[in-house]
């Protein structure tokens, strides 16, 4: 009895023995984080955490740590038939410039393991920046299908290559099913308002209700680089909006929901004070008047002349006032917000900046108040 109950025991734990084997070995390449918190020493797991860890470092122009290479070699003299010898090597080739002897190795490292990402990180890296389009893209297909948005290792070198002739239209087919991955590449291009055309091939139509990140980011940079009339006009396609002149304030009801600034409002929240639209329309102000910051601003496009910014409130502006900036670093006009704004555009600034400010008060208070709506008529020549 005592046999036969040892050796129910036993199977059992070979069967779990086994199923933990085949658990690891098929979260290794795919999840291994997940896997290493399973086994951490399975020479797969440590295999596949070193592939991803040497792939992120290849696709960012650097050597492999050096705990990461010694994992390695550890786990190469357990399992001479590993590839993880042809990968480091590979590694060390690129890292060093020698493109031919890479490829060569990091092939075989691929042959010997057909579905490790890393040896796949690094051709396609080695590909795109080669411009050799088609195998580039060859690998960069099996990646995102295979580990999908942890594909970002990849970023850099999908930069380059978006930017040569007809990459985008290339890759934005490739990142059809992968918005993440697309999100983060549209991302990391919007810094550079160089990279437009590029950016408008990849995102394609946009709906008018959706503003990504890299939208302000690319419109932001557009105004820092003082591409004020082309950023309003890439604005309006974002926005859904007809073909119209920037010469007017726009939203001046404070409506929710609108397009993304810096040709809309946007608005403070911090630990100065907050503004937030209402659902009906008008801006409620909570202003604790302990430091100074601006609650709400607007980029106008105004031609030359007089002008004079009126509101419609409900309650008090103390510590409140507007005023209006030169972009990039010009002169300011400012006004207390409990009375109209007078200003004049010059005929030399081509953009101003709108903005609702909060002073710092001598005895600091809590102002809660409403605009319901601000207008801004044009009084005359400059």
């Amino acid at each position: 009895m005592i046999r036969r109950a040892g050796l129910v025991v036993a199977v059992v734990a070979a069967a779990v023995l086994a199923t933990r084997v085949a658990v690891v070995d098929a979260l290794a390449e795919r999840r291994p984080e997940l896997a290493a918190e399973m086994w951490p020493t399975h020479p797969r797991v440590v295999t596949a955490r070193g592939f991803m860890a040497i792939g992120a470092s290849a696709a960012a122009g650097k050597r492999p740590p050096a705990g990461v290479t010694a994992e390695l070699n550890s786990t190469i003299r357990r399992d001479p038939l590993n590839s993880s010898a042809l990968l480091v090597s590979g590694t060390k080739a690129f890292a060093d410039g020698n493109l031919g002897r890479a490829e060569q190795l990091l092939l075989a490292a691929s042959e010997r393991e057909p579905f490790a990402p890393a040896p796949r990180y690094l051709l396609a890296d080695l590909y795109l920046r080669q411009g050799r389009a088609q195998a580039g893209l060859a690998q960069l297909d099996f990646l995102i299908r295979r580990v999908g948005s942890t594909a970002a290792a990849l970023l850099p070198a999908m930069v380059q290559f978006s930017r040569m002739p007809g990459g985008a239209r290339q890759l934005k087919s490739l990142l059809s099913a992968q918005p993440v991955l697309r999100e983060q590449l549209l991302e990391m291009l919007a810094a550079d308002p160089r990279n437009l055309s590029t950016i408008l091939t990849l995102a394609g139509p946009q709906r008018r209700s959706s503003a990504p990140q890299w939208q302000p980011t690319l419109l932001a940079a557009m105004i820092a680089n003082q591409n004020y009339n082309e950023a309003h006009r890439v604005w309006l396609r974002f926005a859904g909006l007809p073909a119209r002149e920037a010469n007017e304030l726009f939203n001046p009801r404070f409506r929710p929901n609108g397009p993304p600034p810096p040709f809309n409002w946007r608005f403070g929240n911090g630990s100065a004070g907050l503004a937030e639209t209402q659902p009906d329309g008008g801006l409620h102000i909570l202003y604790y008047g302990r430091e100074d910051t601006v609650l709400a601003e607007q980029v106008l496009l105004l031609p030359p002349g007089r002008y004079r910014l009126k509101q419609e409130r409900a309650g008090a502006m103390v510590n409140l006032s507007w005023a209006v900036v030169c972009l990039p670093m010009g002169p300011s006009q400012e006004a207390p917000a409990n009375g109209d704004l007078h200003f004049s555009v010059a005929a030399g600034c081509r953009a101003q900046r709108l903005e609702l400010r909060g002073s710092l008060a001598d005895v600091p208070t809590t102002l809660d108040t409403t605009i319901r709506q601000v207008n801004l008529v044009r009084e005359g020549a400059p």
